[in-house]
């Protein structure tokens, strides 16, 4: 009669069940596993599939960057909104706010997409080639709750599946850690094959906290037990083979999927302080470039800018204080700096083009230092009280930042091999519902901005119908959601299954269809590009 085997008689053979071995015996069984996991993944062609979610916690404004409000050209039913603006207009100064664009693949963009983001060791590139690598913008989506709890708790579990989005790759990937939680704070993870997420807390070496159950505590370098569990790993290969025989006929592929395990644990990360500062710095040098005082950019920061007296609450900043500084540019100094963001990134990078989890949440803030009144405040995602001189000054630059170092990101995927199979998802909760008189904005349930990089795509598009007049007793043209042929309005199942559609696996929703449709090797939309009703 044939032998059974199963985990725990594996790991009783393996030196893992040795006294001694220090904190690698709670990863062991997830590696082990994932080695079935990787081998018929492969079978069914959807390995190595990323997920990467970077989280905009409080929802800041998107009209800035990619909630364009006229891709199609069609400017005929655009309606300016007082808060609504991407560059600034005046005459020796500037002291107001107009919705300008920039046309990328034929599609009108926000300004923003005009200027040129750093590159590391020097140099620059357009920020249109962060759209051309591959992005979907879908605008006016309803995300179903205007409250930024729910909605948090939304963007990982819509329409309550039964699995979140975060497991999508995690299931079908077998890496060791199945996702990982950099500080989103309704973060929600079930995996249909019981896989777990790390959270990691904000502050210190975030790598060394995610690899420690990896390493010795008393260590200050990565000096780890992989040598003996990759020993491990081999004194079972002959079990494994064996067991993938007796119940996987013709699925020899998994003793290549353990060579695999073991050159992961066996690899030499080198010192993790090293790394992990190596790529901090690099993002941190991306990120102060792209914020530098004193840059020409064209409507923005080339002028000096605000009013010489009558400051009203369009300048407001924060909650009833208004931004006095004789030229607002001067908010901008050398000590601002954008909260979380390099950290996050570096993490990131280094957990995808490791393969040490195919699912990443990151939650990066917005900018600090800024100099306001003589007095040092941050940057509020959530702009109630926030007038549009400043939110276009401050958000600028925000996103100038944030598209370095997804730019970035991308390259380093493209150079690996990663980036066709790769989905970074930019999510903010909810839209952002402008006041009429250019003092803030509320939020919006039905004017969400979703944006998907990803290498399976073909260039940039923009879909999503918008009303011309928006909802909620607010005057202009913001995103508002409206009506799409054959669709209606865009919700969560459709985004959910258009995630799906351009990673390869099965949509969470059944109930909703995907926006996308395969041409070639590429995917494009299903329907057309987004317009003004």
């Amino acid at each position: 009669m044939a032998k059974k085997f199963n985990r725990r008689s594996i790991l009783k053979t393996s030196s893992l069940a040795m006294a001694g071995v220090s904190n690698l015996s709670m990863f062991s069984s997830n590696i082990i596993q994932g080695i079935f996991n990787q081998a018929m993944a492969q079978q069914m062609g959807i390995l190595n599939k990323k997920y990467l979610f970077i989280q905009q916690s409080g929802a800041p404004p998107r009209w800035f960057f990619d909630g364009a409000l006229h891709p199609d050209g069609d400017k005929s039913k655009f309606r300016a909104a007082e808060q609504v603006g991407t560059r600034f207009t005046g005459g020796t100064r500037y002291t107001d706010v107009e919705y300008a664009t920039t046309e990328i693949m034929g599609i009108d963009m926000p300004w923003l997409w005009s200027f040129e983001i750093p590159r590391p060791g020097g140099g620059s590139v357009p920020m249109a080639n962060l759209a051309t690598e591959g992005m979907l913008s879908i605008r006016g989506a309803d995300t179903n709750n205007p409250a930024h709890a729910a909605a948090q708790g939304l963007q990982c579990r819509p329409l309550g599946i039964p699995h979140t989005l975060n497991s999508l790759t995690a299931d079908v990937s077998g890496l060791p850690i199945g996702a990982v939680n950099l500080s989103s704070s309704r973060y929600q993870f079930t995996s249909a094959k019981g896989l777990a997420s790390v959270r990691i807390s904000n502050g210190g070496n975030l790598v060394s906290k995610l690899m420690s159950p990896f390493a010795r505590p008393s260590a200050g370098s990565f000096e780890t037990d992989a040598e003996r569990l990759a020993q491990s790993l081999k004194n079972t290969r002959g079990l494994i083979d064996q067991m993938a025989k007796q119940r996987h006929p013709g699925a020899e592929i998994i003793a290549n999927s353990t060579e695999s395990a073991i050159e992961l644990i066996s690899k030499d990360f080198g010192n993790l302080d090293n790394v992990y500062n190596n790529l901090r710095e690099k993002y941190r040098g991306l990120i102060q470039r792209a914020i530098a005082p004193g840059q020409n950019l064209a409507g923005i920061t080339d002028k000096p800018i605000g009013a010489t007296s009558g400051r009203d609450n369009t300048y407001r900043y924060g909650q009833d204080s208004r931004v006095t500084n004789a030229d607002m540019r001067s908010m901008i100094t050398n000590n601002t700096n954008a909260n979380r963001m390099a950290e996050h990134f570096a993490c990131a990078e280094f957990c995808l083009l490791n393969n040490i989890s195919s699912s990443v949440t990151i939650n990066p803030g917005g900018l600090r230092s800024l100099n306001t009144e003589g007095g040092n405040n941050s940057q509020g995602f959530d702009e109630h009280r926030m007038g549009r001189m400043g939110s276009l000054l401050v958000n600028t630059h925000y996103y100038l930042a944030l598209s370095s170092c997804m730019y970035e990101l991308v390259q380093r995927l493209k150079a690996a091999g990663m980036w066709q199979d790769t989905v970074m998802r930019l999510d903010g909760e909810f839209g952002r519902c402008p006041k009429n008189d250019g003092t803030g904005s509320d939020h919006s349930s039905r004017g969400n901005v979703i944006s998907l990089y990803s290498g399976n795509l073909r260039g940039l598009s923009v879909i999503g119908n918008i009303t011309s007049n928006g909802g909620q007793n607010r005057s202009g043209t913001w995103g508002y959601g409206a009506s799409n042929p054959g669709i209606g309005i865009i919700n969560l199942g459709h985004t959910s299954s258009t995630l799906a559609h351009i990673l390869g696996v099965d949509s969470p929703v059944t109930a909703a269809e995907s926006l996308l449709r395969q041409d070639g090797d590429k995917l494009v939309p299903a329907i057309g590009t987004g317009k003004i009703i």
